[in-house]
């Protein structure tokens, strides 16, 4: 297997791995076809966010098993699922500042503070409505495309003959084995960041180290005995801490921008600055607020981290996966 996400010692893709391979893509790809009215005919947020995780179990799979596929193609088709991805990213995040919006204005109980609240949602508001016309046209790209009708093709030629493997083969194993210990290593180099909330940029990219460790759990999960349970609830726990401290980094920043520009844009309308002064108590409170919460995140992050250290957590999952090998059966049990 030759690519920079798939182990160099392996020359050629092995059929069983394959087979699994094919099944996780197929379970996907089913999956992200599901969500694709939801996400274009309704003002539900939760077809969309479905459709940006789906996306990445997609890429991840791809990336995984690219041996498994002919010539450059799952580089190809990898290339166009995450850039319409990247739409899903843009109107996702809007979605999860809105619903924080409007869940500190229903907590307020001082009413002089609603006016600058509502305008933040409201101007929120319009940036969404706007990425939801490109996002429609990035899924009606996608499907115009056709890659959605290759991977289905070719999914389809490979079902005969799937059950026929009596167990997970060992090439399987270590294939999991080097990808888990990789994305590991990748999340475990920003421990030394951990105690120091100033290093903004550092925890968001461990929160993207976090994500592709989730990712990879979860392809290969199903075939431990324990599903790898207990690691990847604390890598999504991880993940879920983490992004919610970007998420009040990028508040901290986004305020006082968000204050000046309404600011600017009252008094070239009105030619003063009076009617914006309504709006500045409520959002110098959020402000405030935000800060706070991101402070009480941080700590609880850094307690339960430090727990898992204590708990050598890290330590069960490389043994969990190194067990199968170890045991210098070529085979497991399990049924793929």
């Amino acid at each position: 297997m030759k690519s920079n996400s798939t182990p160099k010692n392996c020359r050629k893709a092995d059929t069983a791995v394959c087979r699994y391979g094919y099944q996780q893509l197929s379970r996907h790809i089913s999956s992200f076809m599901g969500e694709i009215n939801g996400a274009k005919n309704s003002t539900d947020i939760e077809p969309i966010h479905q459709l940006r995780v789906f996306s990445r179990r997609i890429s991840t799979t791809l990336r995984m098993f690219e041996p498994c596929f002919p010539g450059k193609i799952a580089k190809t088709w990898r290339k166009q699922i995450r850039k319409t991805a990247r739409s899903f990213g843009e109107v996702r995040d809007l979605d999860v500042q809105i619903e924080f919006v409007q869940n500190y204005g229903r907590g307020l109980a001082d009413e002089n503070f609603l006016p600058g609240i509502i305008r933040l949602e409201l101007r929120l508001a319009q940036r969404r409505e706007k990425l939801q016309k490109k996002t429609i046209q990035r899924l009606e790209d996608l499907e115009k495309s056709g890659v959605l009708a290759e991977i289905q093709s070719m999914l389809s030629r490979t079902k005969s003959g799937q059950n026929d493997e009596p167990a997970y083969p060992a090439e399987l194993y270590r294939l999991a084995l080097l990808a888990i210990e990789r994305e590991l290593n990748n999340l475990l180099k920003y421990d030394e960041i951990v105690l120091q909330p100033e290093k903004v940029e550092e925890l968001h990219k461990m929160r993207i180290a976090a994500k592709g460790l989730r990712y990879t759990i979860e392809i290969f999960a199903p075939i431990y005995p324990d599903k790898l349970k207990s690691t990847f609830q604390a890598v999504r726990l991880t993940q879920e801490l983490l992004g919610s401290i970007h998420d009040l980094d990028v508040w901290k920043q986004f305020v006082p921008e968000f204050i000046e520009i309404e600011t600017r844009r009252t008094e070239a309308y009105y030619g003063s600055m009076t009617p914006v002064e309504p709006l500045l108590p409520g959002l110098q409170q959020f402000a405030v607020d935000v800060s706070e919460k991101r402070d009480q995140t941080y700590v609880q992050f850094t307690q339960i981290w430090l727990k898992w250290k204590e708990d050598k957590l890290w330590d069960d999952l490389l043994d969990k996966i190194h067990l199968p090998l170890a045991s210098g059966n070529s085979t497991t049990d399990l049924k793929v």
